[in-house]
């Protein structure tokens, strides 16, 4: 699993790579109350709006940590949005995509690296 600065996190199987939200996004939304999830099929950007997550909290645009096409969406989240704060890195994935560019994942963190990240933004 890698992970963005921003808090989505990767998991990639092959050309096809799973994508959702750090635990520590899942904290700071709070209770998601409704997820509007990109279209299987659509064409998706790297560092682009793909998904909109309402909570309690507030409502936030989800940027794709990748570019590439929309292969599946976790239609659990329709029935069950708080799915994605009760399990946020496993049962609460958002989308999967077939990876457009290989090398953006070069710009993602390992998971050691992201949580040093974490602790050091919650530090300063």
């Amino acid at each position: 699993m890698k992970f963005s600065k921003s808090h989505e996190w990767v998991a990639c199987e092959g050309k096809t790579a799973t994508i959702g939200i750090s635990q520590e996004a899942a904290e700071l939304l709070g209770n998601v109350t409704h997820v509007d999830l990109p279209v299987v099929g659509q064409e998706i950007k790297k560092d682009q709006p793909a998904a909109l997550l309402e909570a309690s909290k507030a409502a936030t645009d989800f940027y794709s940590p990748l570019s590439g096409r929309v292969t599946a969406i976790n239609e659990e989240l329709k029935k069950n949005p708080s799915l994605l704060c009760q399990s946020p890195e496993k049962k609460g994935w958002l989308y999967k995509i077939e990876i457009a560019r290989q090398e953006e994942m070069d710009f993602l963190l390992s998971e050691k690296e992201y949580r040093s990240f974490v602790l050091g933004s919650f530090e300063s």
